[in-house]
């Protein structure tokens, strides 16, 4: 390395630095803040509860904290993300949310739908142990993966055809999005979602490091990630659009270690186009179900829904649509402690465990049909509501989002949570090693010389 790339090593070394001494010093701020959620609980959350998930939220922010301070960490937060998630989806709602926001349906006998009278302490404890168990696996299971040999190719392969590759893989996800019967096949599902956003991810990293052409930029910034935001907005859904900004806000995290502007501008443009978004699904269920595919009908309600947030007409007919059909509706989504309250509630008491049940499609799914024409179609999140009865029983459309912390209850109960969560912890740690080790390996490399050389030019001079 000669002496100019030394320099920059020790420039870009200290810009990391300060850039993760502000996001530590914002995890800190919200972890002394978290208490003062208290006084947002409502009367059906236990007293205990409350504390429990507050406790939840410190170990989730602990995670990120200490991912910022470990000098090895690896160069994507899968750990920190992962215990975002369960922070966001099932420690924090219970003091944002009101009862009155689920009721139940159908006959007085065999109602349908999700219903709660409590948020209880058992179920804050399960939602900690979650997060501690993952915790518990991720950094328990680092030095044993540490140990497995790396996968080297005998020889080097040019960047020319890992370029080509990805982009075959990156438009056959598109085209898979956009064609019905190949979505419908749950081989391909399980292969085409995961290989597609890898194969986006990857070009969006080459992109920042200058391993794209003008012409394949152009192709990305116009084509590629536009079409994969337009599917899910023409499909009615928005968490996909939401997962899919926080991945490549991720990922160029990853790649320059900034995203405050990107994040900050993302932030004001999803004030406008959620709402707008949420209302035009709200349009097209209300007036005609069968238009949802149709793309005139799609934008028409776009349409609409942008003339309601405009500034003459917001005091008189969008505040009163935005508090019934936006505020609620996202926080009702997010809040999947809901669910697994509820499941609480029924299991074992009158639904029994269900010992695995659940889990056999990770044994099925990875065979082709062509070579099983009568494998059982994957239907886990239509079962699971049937069997729950969340969802009526001619609802043969509606698929209930099972996350793995209640699926791992409701199969093994709180047991099956510490167990289950620790495996999770271990695969991302393998995951990590898998497919980011020479990733980490580099970033191993300039974390060492960034910081000796740093410790360096802090030392005082003996003359």
């Amino acid at each position: 390395m000669t002496q100019v790339e030394k320099q920059e090593a020790v420039s870009r070394g200290r810009r990391d630095q300060t850039r993760f001494r502000t996001l530590e010093a914002l995890i800190l701020s919200a972890a002394a803040a978290a208490p003062g959620l208290l006084a947002m609980r409502a009367d059906f959350v236990d007293p205990l509860a409350a504390w429990i998930f507050i406790a939840a939220i410190w170990v989730g922010l602990a995670l990120a904290y200490f991912y910022l301070r470990d000098p090895q960490r690896p160069p994507l937060p899968l750990l920190p993300l992962t215990g975002f998630y369960y922070v966001i989806f099932f420690a924090l709602p219970p003091f944002l949310i009101e009862r009155q926001w689920w009721t139940r349906a159908g006959p007085v006998e065999q109602p349908t739908g999700i219903a709660f009278e409590r948020i209880t302490t058992e179920t804050a404890i399960l939602v900690l142990t979650a997060i501690l168990a993952l915790a518990l696996g991720y950094y328990g299971a680092r030095r044993v993966v540490g140990a497995i040999p790396s996968l080297r190719f005998a020889r080097p392969v040019s960047w020319l055809r890992v370029r080509i590759l990805l982009w075959l893989c990156a438009t056959a996800y598109i085209f898979y999005l956009y064609l019905p019967a190949v979505r419908s096949s749950s081989s391909l599902s399980q292969a085409m979602t995961p290989i597609g956003l890898f194969a986006i991810g990857a070009l969006l990293v080459a992109w920042h490091r200058g391993h794209l052409s003008d012409g394949e930029k152009i192709a990305y910034g116009a084509l590629l990630v536009p079409l994969a935001f337009m599917f899910h907005v023409y499909d009615g859904l928005i968490t996909p659009i939401i997962l899919l900004f926080l991945f490549l806000l991720t990922l160029y995290w990853y790649a320059s270690r900034r995203a405050g502007v990107v994040l900050a501008l993302a932030i004001c443009a999803a004030l406008y186009i959620f709402p707008v978004l949420k209302l035009s699904n709200v349009f097209i269920v209300e007036n005609s179900p069968a238009v949802a595919s149709r793309v005139s009908d799609k934008l028409d309600a776009i349409s609409v829904a942008a003339r309601l947030f405009s500034r003459d007409s917001w005091q008189k007919e969008a505040v009163p649509i935005a508090k019934k059909n936006i505020g609620p509706p996202l926080v009702r989504r997010l809040a999947l402690v809901v669910l697994l309250q509820y499941c609480v509630d029924r299991t074992p008491a009158s639904i029994p465990y269900l010992h695995g049940a659940t889990l056999t499609n990770l044994l099925t799914n990875p065979v082709p049909r062509i070579l099983w024409p009568n494998k059982p179609a994957e239907v886990m999140g239509q079962w699971f509501g049937h069997h729950y009865r969340i969802l009526g029983e001619d609802d043969t459309v509606t698929s209930i989002n099972l996350p793995w912390l209640v699926e791992f209850y409701i199969n093994f109960g709180p047991l099956g949570v510490v167990i289950g969560m620790t495996i999770v912890g271990a695969f991302l740690v393998l995951l990590e090693h898998v497919l980011l080790n020479a990733a980490m390996t580099e970033d191993r490399k300039s974390t060492r010389l960034n910081s000796s050389h740093v410790s360096e030019s802090r030392m005082p001079s003996s003359a």
